[in-house]
C-alpha cells in the first residue's frame, strides 16, 4: 500500500545518491536541489537525509532531517522550492530550506511524494539533480 503504480494513493520514492556531476554526496560540501514547481503529489513532498554508514536520519544535532511541502519554505518566483544541504549554516534567508549535513560523512536524500500524480507516472515531471554550490 505505500507505493504503487495507482495515480493518487500511496507514495512514490525518488533517491539520490550522487551529484550532477557524478560524486557521491559528501557532508563536507554546500549542495542545492530545486524541487520544480507543481510536483506530482496530492497531499506533500518530503525530503530527508539518512547517513550512508547507518543508512538511518543523519545525526546532524540539529534534531531535524528533513524539509517538506507541509513546512514554512522560500519559494523561488516560479513556484519551485530550493532545499540546501552544507555542513555549516544556513544560507542567508534559506533557514527553513536548509537540512544540516556532517563533515567527512557521505549522505543520501530520499524524495517522497504522498498520493502521487499522473505527471509523476507519465514522467512528464522530472526532478533534476542536486547541484555542488561553488
Amino acid at each position: 500500500g505505500m507505493t504503487t503504480k495507482t495515480p493518487g494513493v500511496g507514495s512514490a520514492y525518488l533517491g539520490g545518491y550522487r551529484d550532477s556531476d557524478g560524486d557521491w554526496l559528501d557532508g563536507s560540501r554546500n549542495y542545492r536541489l530545486t524541487i520544480p514547481p507543481n510536483a506530482p503529489m496530492k497531499q506533500f513532498w518530503s525530503i530527508t537525509v539518512y547517513s550512508q554508514a547507518t543508512r538511518c536520519l543523519i545525526n546532524n544535532g540539529t534534531g531535524r532531517a528533513d524539509r517538506s511541502s507541509r513546512h514554512d519554505l522560500v519559494k523561488n518566483a516560479d513556484g519551485s522550492v530550493d532545499v540546501c544541504f552544507g555542513p555549516g549554516e544556513a544560507p542567508e534567508g534559506m533557514e527553513n530550506n536548509f537540512v544540516k549535513t556532517v563533515k567527512g560523512e557521505g549522505f543520501f536524500v530520499y524524495l517522497r511524494l504522498y498520493a502521487p500524480t499522473e505527471p509523476y507516472f507519465e514522467r512528464s515531471w522530472a526532478l533534476p539533480d542536486i547541484e555542488k554550490v561553488k
